[in-house]
């Protein structure tokens, strides 16, 4: 499925223009990209997207074999809800 199939089909849903559905879904991404980082941002019905993080340890340099410090790494995830799962499983 690509974007534009998921703007038609919000579109037909809601009963909007694509072109609203559209702004509003660039607008949502462009908040949750901002705003992930520094808490939890919700997907209404869907999940969660929040942030994990990756404890300070050793690793290895691939190419050379050094061992290696890593600091503490923070990166976005998405947790889905558990409704959500419910549903798909119903409908699957």
């Amino acid at each position: 499925m690509l974007s534009k199939d998921v703007i038609k089909g919000v579109a037909s849903k809601a009963e909007l223009k694509q072109d609203v559905v559209e702004k509003v879904m660039k607008a949502y991404a462009e908040f949750v990209g901002e705003n992930v980082m520094n808490d939890n941002v919700p997907l209404y019905g869907l999940g969660k997207f929040e942030v994990k993080e990756l404890n300070a340890g050793k690793g290895r340099n691939p190419k050379t074999g050094e061992e290696i410090n890593l600091s503490v790494r923070r990166f976005p995830s998405f947790k889905i809800s558990k409704t959500f799962i419910a549903n798909t499983k119903e409908v699957l």
